[in-house]
């Protein structure tokens, strides 16, 4: 019965997503907005621990930014439509700004990204994914329809910066690929300003990477950089997959995360973008930084100071057990990436 309701819930939470991408209709995108909060809550209470305020908080934060995103189309509405009441000297650039904010608040970027690392620290690491991943897409999708303002372009160098520096003294995974996942945002930002089908690549490309480590992750519930000593009780194959994919998220060439940002980048530079460029350039640098942590303590670190951890690992996690559909999905998966960077590569040759 559990089972069911959870799939009602996902089932909601992808419809409603599509309904808003495929709508003309901002009453309409509202309303997805609205039903797709409505259905992620519940799907956030069947994981959730003990403490139950961060729903809360997610709830209020949601609701501020829905709201502010339909007084805004409301007065749009009012200034399209000339009624007697004379509101028609609406200015459309103080409208841009406040939608601009609203999804901004809503996706958690920098100055409003204190409520979303608190809650990205209590949730489990498959819904770390969604907030991630899925429920960026519609705000993304709004900010795709207004021209880049000064809002959106201060929000995305001073998110970049911030995330890449503050990520790089972190000790908990949960806290780093919080800041990893607002790094990624604020190039998805950029992105949907320029072009939305650019946006969706970037997207999917990034929900195929990060779904692999979160996976990995979330089987063997690591929750501090220490706990990666433990990959040493894994072959060669496992660690090289993971790790692969890692680096790809971090945009090290030639794996496919450094593939679609050097597209961004070329598509910034069309635009001729090139303080925002620099910027994510040199956060991407920094980026690489905690990343490559997650790499050389697992690979060159010997298990032998962490026994006792080793010891109740093995008695809790029943690890073989998963050990080879683990290798054939992270195979798999990894496999897929190294296709589609070879597609792209000579598309963009051709």
């Amino acid at each position: 019965m559990k089972l069911f309701i959870m799939l009602i819930f996902y089932f909601m939470l992808m419809m409603s997503t599509l309904i808003a991408m495929s709508s003309n209709s901002w009453m309409i995108i509202w309303m997805m907005l609205e039903i797709n909060l409505m259905s992620f809550i519940p799907v956030l209470m069947m994981n959730m621990n003990s403490k139950t305020n961060f729903l809360f908080k997610y709830f209020i934060i949601q609701t501020i930014s829905s709201s502010s995103f339909l007084m805004s189309i409301t007065l749009m509405w009012i200034n399209y439509n000339n009624f007697d009441i004379n509101l028609n000297m609406i200015n459309m650039n103080f409208l841009n700004f406040l939608i601009s904010i609203s999804m901004i608040l809503k996706m958690g970027l920098v100055p409003f990204h204190l409520w979303y690392i608190e809650i990205m620290m209590n949730l489990s690491w498959m819904n770390i994914f969604l907030m991630s991943t899925w429920q960026k897409i519609m705000p993304l999708m709004i900010i795709s329809y207004f021209n880049m303002n000064m809002i959106i372009y201060m929000t995305v160098i001073t998110s970049s910066l911030i995330s890449s520096i503050q990520g790089m003294y972190q000790m908990n995974l949960r806290k780093i690929f919080t800041f990893s996942s607002i790094n990624q945002t604020s190039w998805l930002t950029i992105n949907s300003c320029m072009s939305l089908y650019l946006m969706i690549i970037y997207m999917m490309m990034y929900m195929m990477i990060s779904f692999n480590i979160i996976y990995m992750f979330n089987l063997n519930n690591f929750s501090y950089i220490s706990d990666m000593y433990l990959m040493n009780n894994y072959s060669y194959l496992t660690k090289f997959l993971l790790f692969t994919n890692i680096l790809s998220l971090a945009g090290l060439p030639p794996f496919l995360g450094f593939l679609m940002k050097l597209i961004s980048i070329k598509f910034l530079i069309m635009n001729k973008l090139f303080l925002m460029s620099l910027t994510l350039i040199i956060s991407s640098l920094m980026t690489l930084f905690f990343y490559l942590r997650l790499t050389y303590s697992s690979m060159i670190l010997s298990n032998s100071k962490n026994k006792l951890k080793l010891v109740n690992f093995l008695m809790k996690n029943s690890y073989k057990k998963n050990y080879s559909m683990l290798n054939n999905i992270m195979f798999t998966l990894t496999s897929i990436n190294f296709l589609i960077m070879i597609t792209l590569i000579i598309l963009i040759l051709n």
